[in-house]
C-alpha cells in the first residue's frame, strides 16, 4: 500500500493554482473561510493528509509565512492543523 501524501506534497501541488484560499476573522469568535470549489477541496484534502501524516502530528500555514502561496491577499489569518493525541507529550 502506499504512503498518503504527505501536507507539504500537498500544498505544493496547490501552490502553483490561480485559485487561493482566503482566511479572515470577520467578528469575534467568527472565521471566513472562503475559496473556489478547488481551493476548499484542497483544504480537504490537506485536512485528510494531515490526519494520516503519521510522522507529525501539527502542519502550519500563514498568509505571511510558510504557505503563503495558497492565502490570496486578502487574507489576515493563517492555521495550525493538530491531529491528537500529540507526538510531542512527554511519554507518549
Amino acid at each position: 500500500m502506499n504512503s498518503p501524501e504527505s501536507p507539504d506534497a500537498i500544498c505544493a501541488g496547490f501552490a502553483e493554482a490561480s485559485q487561493k484560499l482566503t482566511f479572515r476573522a470577520l467578528e469575534e469568535g467568527t472565521v471566513l473561510i472562503e475559496g473556489s470549489a478547488a481551493a476548499l477541496e484542497f483544504l480537504g484534502t490537506l485536512l485528510i493528509a494531515q490526519a494520516r501524516f503519521d510522522k507529525d502530528c501539527g502542519f502550519q500555514l500563514s498568509p505571511t509565512g510558510a504557505g503563503n502561496a495558497v492565502f490570496s491577499d486578502e487574507s489576515n489569518l493563517g492555521f495550525y492543523i493538530h491531529r491528537t493525541p500529540c507526538k510531542h507529550v512527554e511519554g507518549s
